[in-house]
C-alpha cells in the first residue's frame, strides 16, 4: 500500500497538469472533439501523395476512389477522427494544411 505522502505529491502534479483525465494511450480525452476528416487540398506530389494519406490514415478505400473523390475538394476521407491525431498525423508524413476537422 502507497503511503498517503507518495499520493499527495501525484495529486498535486495532476492538479498542476489541469486534472488531465487520460485514456488508455496517455491521451487527455477532456474536451476532444471527434470530426470527419476532410482533405481540402490537393496534395502537390499528385497520385502519389494520395497513396501516402491512404496508408497514413488507413483508408478503407481503393485509390482510385480516393483519386476520384479528390477532383471534388474538399472531399470527406474519414469519420470520427480527433483534429490532434490528424494534425501527428499530416505533420508526420509532410502534409498540414491540407485536411480539416468538421
Amino acid at each position: 500500500m502507497e503511503s498517503p505522502y507518495q499520493i499527495i505529491p501525484d495529486f498535486n502534479k495532476w492538479m498542476e497538469k489541469g486534472f488531465e483525465i487520460e485514456d488508455i494511450d496517455g491521451e487527455d480525452v477532456r474536451g476532444v472533439d471527434y470530426g470527419g476528416l476532410y482533405l481540402i487540398k490537393m496534395p502537390k506530389e499528385g497520385v502519389k501523395g494520395l497513396v501516402t494519406i491512404k496508408r497514413a490514415f488507413n483508408l478503407e478505400m481503393s485509390t482510385g476512389e480516393l483519386l476520384q473523390k479528390s477532383k471534388n475538394l474538399p472531399t470527406k476521407l474519414l469519420s470520427n477522427i480527433t483534429s490532434s491525431k490528424a494534425n501527428i498525423i499530416a505533420e508526420k508524413i509532410g502534409m498540414p494544411g491540407l485536411f480539416e476537422i468538421r
